[in-house]
């Protein structure tokens, strides 16, 4: 952003629309680090389904090293590899790319007994609805974890509003 300011460049930034968090057993924190402190007090198992990009900071939390991570990450080789350069061992890894269906969230909750759930607000396109719904159907509580609230030059919540800049731009 700050780039494209220097140089005069227009930027848009496409952010999913979040989701309605109306599930009562949520606990919406506004970062890594208070989330895993918040799931050290929920759970003994964690399940992650934030992806691979921050699971560092939760396999090195001094808060979870008593607790067992379960983490949902896409199934590509390095992202497999670094989840066991983390220490990870497979039977904590499940690499499947989503979104999930209701169903198939509740079933690997269950398999890996999950104590607490941990996503990010993804929105809808994301599948955070069915990690909603398939944790309020075993009663596990979700921790969410917020978008940073920043002041984008233009911000897109479609496709179409990101077309309709373009095409400004063109004009322009």
């Amino acid at each position: 952003m700050t780039a494209c300011a220097a140089e005069g460049i227009p930027y848009i930034r496409y952010e999913r629309n979040l989701t309605d968090i109306s599930y009562e057993n949520v606990h919406l924190v506004h970062s890594y680090e208070e989330a895993t402190e918040v799931a050290a007090r929920l759970g003994k198992t964690v399940f992650l389904t934030t992806g691979s990009r921050n699971l560092e900071r939760f396999v090195k939390a001094p808060s979870l090293v008593d607790c067992t991570l379960i983490a949902r990450v896409l199934p590509t080789a390095d992202v497999i590899a670094l989840c066991e350069d983390l220490g990870l061992t497979p039977a904590q890894i499940i690499a499947m790319q989503g979104p999930f269906s209701r169903e198939l969230n509740r079933a690997m909750y269950e398999k890996y007994g999950a104590d607490v759930v941990v996503t990010k607000n993804s929105g809808t396109i994301g599948g955070t609805d069915e990690k909603f719904q398939a944790a309020e159907d075993l009663g596990l509580p979700v921790i969410v974890i917020d978008r940073p609230v920043l002041a984008y030059p233009h911000l897109a919540h479609t496709y179409e509003e990101v077309k309709d800049f373009v095409d400004l731009m063109k004009v322009s």
